[in-house]
């Protein structure tokens, strides 16, 4: 092995990008959660194929280990950078576009049956589930009130589920020189949703990626999904409710940063309003 660069991305588990004596180049990731490791691979695996289906790129498994000290899987290297690094405004557009194109070419999307998570297609489980978030972060009443009302809304807006990215951001999109999307990564988070669901989420990292920027990127993807007006209420209450979900699995496991996402879902639950 000729270098091991480690590489910033998503929410969790170690990166890093592998390059051999000989010139080939793949990234390594070590999966921190050892119990859900086979179903992680098992997304690594056949994702791709189904994503590939429909015209949405992603890398393709090359080996894995979900019994390894850590497990781990070795995934095809793609070139470029994080969408997250993208600088213009004109780049912005360009990654939120692309990326709003292949969010719409996932609701055609079959994975047939591979195991998936269920809770956010189940508007029921979702409101207990934040129940249960809730507990755990002992948040502010006027902010757990906030947030049980965006549990509320989305079940009595939902729409019948589709496949989503789980973790689709900025952070999780490699673009080429000019902003344009040629590759979306760390599938290992998919689930059904709300098709309203992965647009949410992206414009709240790309938020918090880039605040001056939010705006024109927002309004961008939103075009290229299709979304209205009268979707906006509920993009945002899913957006909180995924910040939520993330502020309570980082404060369960202790890890470094729990802190600041806290920090993040109590302002946005307060501000929103």
């Amino acid at each position: 092995m000729r270098d091991v660069v480690p590489l910033a991305g998503g929410l969790r588990n170690a990166t890093y990008r592998l390059e051999s004596t000989g010139g080939a180049t793949a990234v390594l990731q070590l999966l921190e959660e050892p119990t859900l490791a086979a179903g992680r691979v098992e997304l690594a695996r056949h994702l791709p194929v189904v994503l590939a289906e429909v015209g949405v790129p992603s890398p393709r498994l090359l080996d894995a280990d979900p019994e390894g000290r850590p497990p781990w899987l070795l995934r095809q290297w793609v070139p470029g950078r994080p969408g997250s690094a993208v600088r213009t405004t004109a780049e912005g557009r360009r990654l939120a576009a692309g990326t709003g194109r292949w969010l719409v070419a996932l609701t055609a999307a079959d994975p047939g049956d591979l195991r998936l998570y269920r809770a956010w297609a189940r508007p029921k489980a979702l409101e207990g589930l934040v129940a249960r978030w809730l507990a755990r972060l002992a948040l502010p009443g006027d902010v757990a009130d906030a947030l049980d009302a965006d549990a509320a809304l989305t079940r009595r807006e939902a729409r019948p589920a589709v496949l989503a990215h789980g973790d689709c951001s900025p952070r999780n999109t490699v673009v080429d020189a000019d902003g344009t999307p040629v590759a979306l990564i760390d599938v290992e988070f998919a689930r059904w949703a709300d098709p309203r669901f992965d647009a949410a989420w992206w414009q709240v990292v790309a938020a918090l990626d880039g605040p001056g920027r939010a705006a024109p990127l927002r309004t961008a993807l939103r075009a290229a999904t299709g979304l209205g007006a009268a979707d906006a209420p509920v993009e945002a209450a899913l957006g909180r409710l995924r910040l939520l979900e993330v502020a309570a699995h980082t404060a369960r496991r202790g890890e470094e940063g729990a802190g600041a996402w806290r920090e993040r879902l109590v302002a946005a639950a307060r501000t929103s309003r």
